[in-house]
């Protein structure tokens, strides 16, 4: 295929769908995003979102009914966005009685009487706000850092300044606002010399390693947060091999990014490594050649064994990569240069700038859902925030409805066969989607649901459905029936809906009784790398209301992959107690931690017998029969079938009436952003398909929004 600007031009037939498709489009220069952003779409939706004070759409006057499969980001996005834009008919169907899906946070007990607004994140715990690399300030004061995270190019920021929510920087690894342990090889590692530490140009930190432990055999490394670089030879040439590659490949991205040329450079390298794991370009020799990097070649990392044994353990310090290593390495990729790991920020929830807590909507009151079934109070802290507030929040725009949540409650018991206005069904899980004769797509709901005394749902008729559910809901509870397989539901989907891989992810949580690293006598990191079976240590603590009163919060394990699943057969109480006697050990084999032990950090109680049981909270992603896993994954060599489902609502969308949005669609999967972007690519496909005018400023569909190409193959690419 030759290089030249993606645009609409003479159309192809697919085999696989039947249908005549276009070549693709690329973003407008004027709409095109600003760098770093997701690799795979360049188009500016924080822009679409500002330019569209009224609605995305007009569509006060428009009689048709949306279906939405599921409660978490992407169907609540979906649905205010829909309502925002005037829509009326709106029916929300979640099959469990909890919305948020993948925000899932689980809040603290107060402490002695005080509030505590640290909170569990099961899901999503950090997240990227996507600033403008250009924008950004050296050492930004509070004011100024808050006002480049919510100018982040991306939706996420958008929501979180349009509903006000606070946030902080989230503690990573080797970050400049946390203190990070390195513990490899039962603290095997040693740090620095004077000469060595001189020669890099870091202090000496010998305090950091008086042997404070008569009965400590290892050490544990300490990383401060005024220190670029780990304080150990080895892990300073990882860390260096990954930098090296990652600076170089910024290089040549942030030049083309931001350009509707960017498609073309973006198939550049996706033909250089499609076929490649992670594992492999961590071997792959380095490439210094520009002339290369201008045609996307830029080689691997050129670790040696040992290297990469580290960099799969603990990273360089900075976290282990070892659950990526057999995966493609474009996911890596996407992570890594397109900002998805860069100014990641915790949130908080709904305060005031002096730190106070603000209630929201919907607080401390009973909430129900259409059917009169009772669902949980907004809490508005973590990341459950963001979709508590686009349920319970103020929607804007055209829509004649202050928020989602309260209209739903209008004629909720009602048998008028129309079922028009807008519903939210909870504990209503959908088992089958069916294409009806006159062209609508029917819902049927779980049986004892259906027979609800409340509502008419063999009555319901959509006119477009929008499915964020994950993929191996099809084939176990779902049933797709009615739809053509060559125009509407292509086999090469089912059989991504089929084999798609989930990721395992278990995180393990413990209440404290104090911020332990805020102790001046005690030792012990904020964070902690190790090759422990508890992998990832992360302390958090929101600074909010009476700052010396917050406990924080301990991820004590997160764990991935097969790391995870070893994790699965435990029952809960046993693996905290596990994970916390685990701590203790690593800490008691450190000459320089002092006998400090994480158990005097931790809340507990006592059994009957006296036995101490650890208070925390364990979350088996694979185990949650609703999600099935983490995160969609792949494989190297998948482009074809990851792609299927991105294009799905590009080329059988107008056709079938279903519309697909979440994460499990997209590449970009184990963050929020995807699920957010994907929900408002649905609702202008579904404003276009209607002949509802849109009418976001200065934006033209056919002219200024991306169509991938269904035609480009990396394996037959030529690259020049």
């Amino acid at each position: 295929m030759s290089e030249r600007k993606e645009e609409v031009s003479e159309s192809g037939r697919s085999s696989e769908s039947g249908l005549t498709l276009a070549t693709g489009r690329s973003t407008s220069k004027a709409w095109c995003a600003t760098y770093p952003g997701p690799a795979d779409r360049n188009f500016n939706y924080r822009k679409l979102l500002d330019s569209s004070k009224s609605g995305i759409g007009d569509a006060s006057e428009s009689p048709i009914k949306v279906a939405i499969i599921g409660a978490g980001p992407a169907g609540l996005t979906a649905a205010h966005e829909l309502a925002r834009s005037g829509l009326k008919n709106i029916h929300l169907y979640e099959a469990s009685n909890r919305y948020g899906g993948r925000f899932w946070t689980k809040t603290l007990a107060p402490d002695y009487g005080e509030e505590q607004f640290s909170a569990m994140d099961a899901g999503a715990m950090r997240m990227p706000p996507f600033i403008d690399e250009t924008k950004k300030k050296d050492n930004p004061t509070l004011s100024e850092r808050r006002a480049e995270i919510l100018s982040g190019c991306s939706i996420l920021s958008y929501y979180l300044n349009k509903f006000q929510i606070s946030t902080g920087e989230f503690p990573n690894p080797g970050s400049r606002i946390a203190k990070t342990g390195i513990y490899y090889n039962e603290g095997s590692l040693k740090p620095d010399t004077k000469e060595e530490a001189k020669e890099e140009g870091a202090e000496t930190r010998s305090r950091d390693y008086q042997e404070t432990n008569s009965n400590g055999k290892g050490t544990m490394l300490i990383w401060h947060e005024d220190q670029d670089d780990p304080p150990n030879e080895k892990l300073r040439n990882v860390k260096k091999k990954w930098d090296d590659w990652g600076n170089k490949v910024k290089q040549q991205v942030r030049k083309a990014y931001p350009t509707p040329e960017w498609p073309v450079f973006w198939k550049k390298i996706v033909a250089n490594y499609y076929d490649k794991t992670f594992r492999d370009v961590v071997f792959l020799p380095t490439v210094d050649d520009e002339g290369e990097h201008k045609k996307g070649n830029f080689g691997g990392l050129g670790m040696t064994e040992e290297e990469a044994r580290i960099f799969y353990v603990i990273g360089a310090g900075d976290g282990g990569w070892g659950s990526f290593f057999n995966l493609s390495f474009l996911y890596v990729y996407r992570t890594f240069i397109h900002g998805f790991g860069t100014d990641l920020q915790v949130i908080e929830g709904l305060f005031d700038e002096e730190g106070n807590r603000l209630s929201g909507p919907g607080q401390n009151t009973y909430v129900y859902d259409s059917l009169s079934g009772q669902i949980a109070t907004p809490n508005y802290l973590g990341t459950s925030t963001i979709t508590e507030c686009l349920l319970f929040g103020p929607i804007g725009g055209k829509s004649k409805t202050p928020a989602l949540y309260g209209k739903h409650l209008e004629g909720a018991l009602s048998q008028e066969p129309g079922g028009n206005g807008l519903h939210l069904f909870f504990d209503s899980p959908v088992s089958k989607i069916e294409k009806l004769s006159n062209g609508k797509v029917k819902l049927h709901v779980k049986y004892g649901i259906d027979k609800s005394l409340n509502f008419n749902f063999e009555a319901q008729e959509y006119d477009a459905v929008i499915i964020t559910v994950p993929t191996h809901q099809f084939g176990t509870e779902i049933e797709v029936s009615g739809f053509n397989p060559e125009t509407e539901w292509p086999y090469d989907l089912q059989a991504y809906l089929a084999q798609a891989h989930w990721e395992p992810c278990v995180k393990v949580f413990v209440e404290l009784n104090q911020a332990y690293w805020e102790d001046p006598k005690c030792p012990i990191p904020q964070i902690i790398e190790s090759e422990t079976f508890i992998r990832d240590t992360y302390g958090v603590k929101i600074n909010k209301g009476t700052k010396d009163k917050q406990t924080g919060i301990l991820l004590l394990s997160y764990t991935w992959w097969r790391d995870a699943t070893k994790l699965v057969g435990y029952d809960d109480q046993e693996l905290i107690n596990l994970a916390v006697k685990e701590a203790d050990r690593m800490l008691d084999n450190c000459k320089n931690m002092g006998g400090h032990k994480i158990s005097n950090y931790v809340k507990h109680t006592k059994d009957q017998f006296g036995n101490i049981n650890y208070k925390g909270w364990v979350h088996h992603w694979e185990l949650q029969k609703n999600f099935k896993g983490a995160a969609r994954l792949y494989d190297q060599r998948t482009w074809k079938s990851t792609q299927t489902p991105m294009m799905y609502n590009q080329h059988y969308s107008k056709n079938s009436k279903l519309y697909f949005a979440g994460e499990g669609y997209h590449v970009d999967a184990g963050w929020v952003e995807p699920a957010f972007r994907t929900a408002i690519d649905s609702v202008l496909r579904i404003f276009l398909h209607n002949e509802i005018k849109i009418i976001t400023e200065n934006f033209d569909f056919n002219r200024d929004y991306p169509e991938y190409d269904p035609n480009f193959d990396p394996a037959t690419h030529k690259v020049e």
